[in-house]
């Protein structure tokens, strides 16, 4: 999720076409997330529940591919649709595509930072940084 963050933002200060094609392109290449959130759900939720778990992994990745682009083309250009609210000078100006860029780096990075209190996080963090600490202070 963290590259997510990195390579929207690029996307959004893209000035010319291959800039925007290859951040677009590294953003696809880093973002591997749906085969994991499945394989999480199945691990984290009883057997009688994996199907419940699967169907709404699959469900919300379908309502945010109704909600999203929608969103996204509200808020872009947000200097020519609301001129009383962004000057055509400022940031958002000069970046027509940075706030709904910005606004789906902002959301992930929260995403990521909760991340680590999932349940699996946990024991990865034991496994490898505090028991090989604690061998090596031993």
């Amino acid at each position: 999720m963290f590259f997510r963050v990195i390579f929207n933002t690029i996307f959004g200060f893209s000035v010319n076409y291959w800039m925007a094609i290859i951040s677009r392109f590294l953003l696809g290449f880093f973002n591997g997330v749906l085969g994991t959130t499945k394989a999480y759900a199945c691990e984290l939720f009883p057997k009688e529940y994996q199907a419940l778990g699967l169907s709404i992994t699959s469900t919300s990745w379908g309502i945010g591919l109704a909600i999203g682009p929608a969103l996204g083309g509200f808020l872009a250009q947000p200097a020519e649709k609301f001129p009383s609210l962004v000057s055509s000078d400022s940031l958002f100006g000069r970046f027509p595509y940075l706030l709904p860029c910005l606004c789906i780096s902002i959301f992930a990075f929260v995403v990521t930072i909760g991340a680590i209190w999932l349940p699996v996080w946990f024991y990865a963090i034991k496994i490898f940084f505090i028991f090989p600490l604690i061998g090596i202070l031993t």
